[in-house]
């Protein structure tokens, strides 16, 4: 599959709970937000489109994606896992002809660094 036509997923739906009060993803790691690491990843690859999958009220990754240039999408059913919106992001990148296969990027996808610039952590 070439860059143009790979569809990328980035699921940050999770209600960190286990992480304590404060939001995992807009903890900052290396100077950025844990979520904007994965944006610029994600970003670097130059997919044809990338789409990060979001909960509802979380205003500030919305703000933090849409900063990176990536698109994002509520889960109403969030709460329901990561299985929910693995389903929900990949029902709303095959809706969009052009936008090709979904894949998942972050902790559980092999990590190849893309460029010097794109921080990258193998599993």
């Amino acid at each position: 599959m070439t860059p143009a036509r790979l569809g990328v997923l980035i699921l940050a739906a999770g209600a960190s709970r286990r992480f304590g009060p404060d939001d995992k993803l807009l903890h900052e790691v290396e100077g950025l937000p844990l979520a904007a690491h994965s944006a610029r990843l994600a970003a670097a690859l130059n997919a044809a489109a990338t789409l990060a999958i979001i909960p509802e009220n979380a205003p500030a990754r919305a703000a933090l994606f849409s900063d990176n240039g990536i698109d994002t999408q509520i889960n109403p059913h969030a709460d329901q896992g990561q299985g929910s919106s693995l389903a929900h992001g990949i029902r709303h990148l095959s809706d969009t002809p052009g936008r090709g296969s979904a894949h998942s990027v972050g902790r559980y996808a092999p990590c190849a660094p893309v460029s010097p610039d794109v921080p990258c952590w193998p599993t």
